[in-house]
């Protein structure tokens, strides 16, 4: 008596094809491509808006004074940064700065 055997059936005495089971999981697939599940959804459009709003509050100024200082010429630059109330924003700027991190290293070391 013959038997008829199918793709789904395996004969006892053969060894299953691997190979053929992983093409039809492979190809039962849409478009070879699982749908990766996002953690945090909008996530995309939140990058986005942040990345816009970063430019239009931060860089396109910060550029605009860039181009603004190229334009002058060396002497002038030396001449505007070395006035009194530039270089006292400067050491202003540079104080709170490390006295906010000194603040900091005290209070963190008692804690930790």
């Amino acid at each position: 008596m013959k038997s008829i055997t199918t793709d789904r059936t395996i004969d006892n005495n053969k060894q299953p094809d691997y190979d053929t089971a992983f093409d039809e999981i492979k190809n039962s697939r849409k478009f070879g491509k699982d749908k990766k599940v996002r953690v945090i959804p909008g996530f995309h459009l939140t990058l986005g808006i942040t990345v816009t709003m970063l430019s239009l509050i931060v860089l396109i100024p910060l550029a605009s004074v860039m181009v603004y200082s190229l334009k002058l010429p060396p002497a002038e630059f030396i001449r505007l940064v070395t006035k009194q109330n530039v270089v006292n924003a400067f050491v202003t700027s540079i104080d709170s700065g490390s006295n906010q991190l000194r603040v900091w290293n005290n209070n963190c070391m008692d804690v930790c």
